[in-house]
């Protein structure tokens, strides 16, 4: 019985060591390759560095090269270009910008067929009288409007029409 027993502890002796070595290769497996993927990312971001190190080495050619240039050609100044030359203002016509617009008709409801019976085309008939006349009465009040805004835009145009010429003459 103590040989059978020292061998199932030697069995189970050899299974642990078979498991901690299982586990000693796979960590050994996850370190290389997690320093492969840094390896892999300090591989690309020089590269990436590398290729914009080459950009700005292009750029800095570039710019030296448009100095250079600069710098060959004779210096002339004009002084007229500096004298600040007017600018005619803006039209601005704010609300006056659009125009009025037209109302919209709206009808009374058309009576149903109940309604009818008892009266509701005639009612209909008359509050559709009635609409129209408020629609035309509304339509002619917008176009009075129009009308106003359409003065008061001419008005603005001709202020800023004098406004332009004023600023031209003094800029002369």
């Amino acid at each position: 019985m103590a040989d059978g027993r020292t061998q199932w502890e030697r069995e189970q002796r050899r299974l642990t060591r078979e498991i901690e070595q299982k586990q000693r290769a796979e960590e050994r497996a996850r370190i290389a390759a997690e320093k492969e993927r840094q390896r892999q990312y300090a591989a690309k971001r020089k590269a990436t560095a590398e290729k914009k190190t080459a950009q700005l080495a292009h750029t800095f050619e570039e710019l030296e090269s448009i100095l250079r240039t600069g710098l060959q050609r004779p210096g002339r100044f004009d002084v007229t270009s500096l004298y600040h030359k007017s600018h005619a203002p803006e039209l601005k016509l704010g609300a006056l910008a659009s125009p009025v617009p037209e109302p919209e008709f709206v009808a009374p409801r058309t009576p149903g067929i109940v309604s009818r019976l008892f009266g509701g085309q005639k009612r209909y008939q008359q509050d559709l009288e009635v609409a129209q006349q408020r629609h035309q009465e509304q339509l002619a009040a917008a176009q009075h409007q129009e009308r106003e805004r359409q003065h008061q835009v001419a008005a603005k145009q001709r202020e800023h029409e004098a406004a332009v010429r004023r600023i031209q003459a003094e800029s002369q």
